[in-house]
């Protein structure tokens, strides 16, 4: 008896774990640099389970990789409206607008990632280094002083 290909298991199998793998293979292939390959298996996965926020924030980090920072903070958005308290998404959009010279909209993300967790050390580096960049050196300054209070290198 053979094993059901990636596609008999959607076509047959439950949708949650039939997302999951997808998930599941698009994050080996990211892992592997193949990130169009990697935001294929996203799609299905999302095509399965639209609900599920991990495929979302992965498909944005691949696109981030690809360099389509546009596109990634589509993705972002997308997770973000279905956990707006999942940390990691709100990096990641950060990061992106940072790429993008959006200053000013990454320091929301970083503020927000700080409001859902403040003891996130990188978040604090992170709008330090922002505020840095926007010439509001004092509240960089109060900013980097929380990150190495919180260990941060």
């Amino acid at each position: 008896m053979s094993l059901p290909s990636m596609n008999d298991t959607i076509n047959y199998g439950n949708t949650s774990s039939s997302a999951v793998c997808w998930l599941d293979e698009g994050n080996s292939l990211f892992d592997s640099a193949k990130y169009k390959r990697a935001i294929e298996c996203y799609d299905k996965a999302i095509h399965i389970d639209p609900s599920l926020v991990d495929p979302w924030n992965r498909k944005g980090l691949a696109f981030y990789n690809l360099g389509r920072c546009e596109d990634a903070l589509d993705c972002y958005d997308k997770a973000i409206e279905l956990n707006p308290e999942f940390e990691e998404v709100w990096c990641n959009k950060g990061l992106a607008l940072v790429n993008l010279n959006r200053h000013d909209e990454a320091l929301e993300c970083f503020c927000e990632v700080i409001r859902i967790g403040p003891s996130n050390a990188l978040a604090w580096c992170a709008k330090a280094l922002i505020l840095e960049e926007l010439q509001r050196d004092d509240e960089a300054e109060d900013a980097l002083a929380k990150a190495r209070e919180l260990n941060y290198p």
